[in-house]
């Protein structure tokens, strides 16, 4: 393969442009749930509507994550400038509007462009290698949204994704942006020069800078014990382990740490670490309020790193994608998956294709790791596996493949993908098989590249990519930790799909659905260690989020008794979410969300309309509205203003056809004066 074109470590890392992220650099949580996903809605495709309605009922996203973009363009392919113009610089907008500063995933409704055309920003760059294609994908280009904003055509880096997931040496590969790389090397000639303490004061400084770079702080150690340095060695150590360092065998047969190993402390410090492999970087949490080092280590230093946000396609219904029943039954069936723990086997399939000879060097890796983890997991021979009724995950290598030839059998929640070429291209009479023919079978989630990506297993996602979703991540997690090039790659299927996943589940009372409350909030949440009657799978939670509205106002330990002050809320319907998160790498988590009326009282919203109707037979939904002494009412659809009457009370008239099929929530906006009081989302079935 020939040299990288890019590398992250020689490009440079910028400070995002938009400042559209609230900084909360203590307690961080990975992981995602419902509030932490923006859903994204093309206003102007009924199959985008139909497709957003549906998930967002049934994954019971907030409202208020549901953004609707209008004259975006009805076509597969657009160019990098409509890209930002149309759809990232006001879809950012409006989250920053809204205040929604603990966004972790875009997920796109049917309706959008996939392809994205970047030779304006290709420009400027001179011999550009044949492996380099101008043409992006709508998931890869949002993730590296930074440079993209930028017009900085790093993001066509192969290494550019910092979360995902690498060998485990990369912990030791210099966290510093490019600007500072020459500081890295001079510590790493102190170390080549055998100036042990040198280099050791020298990596100790950088992680001062740095405080969540554990494996600074590891290094640092090493060098102090090499220096004889036995106290300040161990005390390193100890910082290591308290930041993030877990790897016990790593740190039992470091050679540089031969003169410790008798010490007690040192022992001490042994088991407070895990027994995790150090041949692969472990699954970890997503996090977008922090930045991603080029080491694979979140910090809290803004210009040290990367930002990413994580973007999955819910569906693709143009061409040679699904039709609005297929993805609507593909994504059911996802969500319906969650916390299953499905048994069965994991299969990578191999031939003598170079399509599976890429990534077949990692087969061995992932199936250890799944093993590790209780699940089965093996390679077969041919293009698919043969009447196999048990796939809980698929890895293959193919550029066509008949599916239900093979007479196997996809379970639910199943990741299924194939390097192919050609897997993204949904124009009609395009080659090649396309991912969707494993949604339609059934998989929670598929992949395949937007244009000619050539055989770089960068660009496609890592074998272990099952590893990381058995572990308990999310599907939007499993894609992403395991995609460093991620640019081409066109992602399909329901993020939020977590059949493995130990919720650290709660119960929340002191809030009922529609309360009303004037004063502070209190609530009494369910003992962590409540004993599982339910046959569920359950994690400890460690810490809690509280979000009101799509903003995230705390964080802070897990107590069961809370309270909290509500005097920054305007009068009217909020939503509090309450997530839990455990203490693993995964940062798993499990979500309340409770709507109550603050200051007024829900009796006083008057919003009548009918539980459903039939499209096709009534053009336009009646809905009396009315709030006392209201000087004007307000009707809105996911933030969308569908119309207005003067007065305390009145008939507001929308046009049926205008919102899709399926639940739609329609919410009351009251003005008095300047002031404003909004009801909570009363959902009509449009069929």
């Amino acid at each position: 393969m020939e040299k990288q074109f890019f590398s992250i470590r020689q490009s440079g890392i910028a400070t995002w442009l938009l400042v559209l992220w609230v900084g909360f650099y203590s307690n961080l949580s990975g992981g995602v749930t419902e509030s932490q996903v923006v859903v994204v809605v093309n206003g102007t495709s009924d199959d985008s509507r139909t497709i957003a309605n549906h998930y967002v009922n049934w994954r019971n996203i907030p409202s208020s994550n549901v953004v609707v973009l209008n004259d975006i363009p009805d076509q597969e392919t657009i160019t990098v400038d409509q890209f930002r113009d149309l759809i990232l610089r006001p879809l950012f907008a409006e989250i920053d509007r809204r205040g929604l500063n603990d966004v972790k995933c875009i997920a796109y409704s049917a309706g959008f462009p996939t392809a994205i055309q970047l030779e304006r920003d290709l420009q400027g760059i001179p011999n550009r290698p044949i492996y380099v294609t101008p043409v992006g994908s709508i998931n890869g280009l949002t993730m590296m949204s930074q440079f993209v904003f930028q017009k900085n055509p790093s993001y066509l880096a192969l290494d550019c994704n910092l979360y995902a997931r690498r060998k485990g040496e990369h912990y030791f590969v210099s966290p510093l942006s490019a600007e500072k790389s020459e500081r890295w090397r001079s510590v790493k000639a102190l170390e080549d020069e055998g100036k042990h303490k040198e280099a050791a004061e020298a990596y100790e400084a950088i992680f001062v800078e740095l405080p969540t770079q554990f494996p600074v702080a590891y290094l640092a150690a090493r060098q102090y014990a090499l220096a004889g340095e036995k106290e300040s060695a161990i005390d390193l150590l100890e910082t290591a382990v308290d930041a993030g360092w877990v790897f016990r065998e790593k740190m039992e047969t470091d050679e540089a740490l031969v003169s410790l190993r008798e010490d007690v402390r040192f022992k001490q410090l042994v088991t407070k670490t895990k027994d995790f492999s150090f041949e692969y970087q472990p699954t970890v949490g997503f996090e977008s309020r922090l930045v991603w080092a080029p080491n694979g280590v979140s910090s809290s230093v803004a210009n040290e790193g990367l930002r990413h946000v994580m973007s999955v396609v819910l569906a693709v219904t143009r061409g040679q994608g699904t039709t609005v029943e297929e993805a609507l039954a593909q994504l059911k069936r996802s969500i319906d998956a969650d916390r299953t723990f499905p048994q069965g086997t994991f299969y990578y399939t191999l031939t003598g294709d170079v399509r599976t000879k890429t990534r077949q060097p990692a087969f061995d890796l992932a199936i250890r790791a799944l093993k590790k983890l209780g699940y089965t997991a093996q390679v077969v021979d041919g293009t698919l596996p043969s009447k196999k009724d048990d796939c809980i995950g698929l890895m293959v290598g193919a550029a066509d493949f008949d599916w239900p030839g093979s007479g196997s059998t996809l379970k639910p929640g199943a990741i299924a993908e194939n390097l192919t070429s050609l897997g993204g291209i949904m124009t009609p009479g395009a080659g090649q098989t396309k991912l969707t023919a494993f949604l339609k079978a059934g998989a929670a989630g598929s992949s395949g590249t937007v244009t000619e990506p050539y055989a770089i297993q960068a660009k496609f996602p890592h074998p272990m990519i099952q590893s990381h979703y058995a572990e308990g991540a999310t599907l939007a997690e499993a894609f992403h930790l395991s995609v460093t090039g991620p640019y081409q790659l066109l992602i399909v299927g329901d993020p939020l799909c977590k059949p493995f996943l130990k919720a650290p589940e709660f119960g929340v009372e002191g809030l009922s659905s529609g309360d009303e409350i004037i004063g502070a909030m209190k609530l009494k949440l369910g003992e962590p260690e409540a004993a599982d009657s339910s046959s569920k799978v359950f994690s400890r939670p460690s810490t809690l989020q509280f979000m009101f509205d799509g903003r995230l106002v705390r964080e802070n330990p897990y107590v069961t008794d809370v309270s909290i002050g509500l005097e920054p809320l305007s009068p009217g319907y909020h939503e509090v979410s309450i997530i839990a998160t455990d203490d693993s790498l995964v940062r798993r988590q499990f979500e309340q969300r409770i709507g109550f009326y603050h200051r007024v009282s829900k009796k006083d919203f008057v919003l009548d309309l009918p539980k459903e109707i039939e499209r096709d037979t009534q053009p336009e939904i009646e809905v009396q509205v009315g709030y006392p002494q209201a000087t004007s009412l307000e009707l809105y659809c996911y933030g969308q203003p569908l119309g207005k009457c003067e007065g305390e009370k009145g008939k507001i008239s929308v046009p049926s056809a205008a919102l899709g099929r399926g639940p739609v929530p329609l919410m009351l906006l009251a003005r008095i004066g300047n002031r404003s009081f909004n009801s909570e989302p009363v959902v009509v079935q449009v069929r």
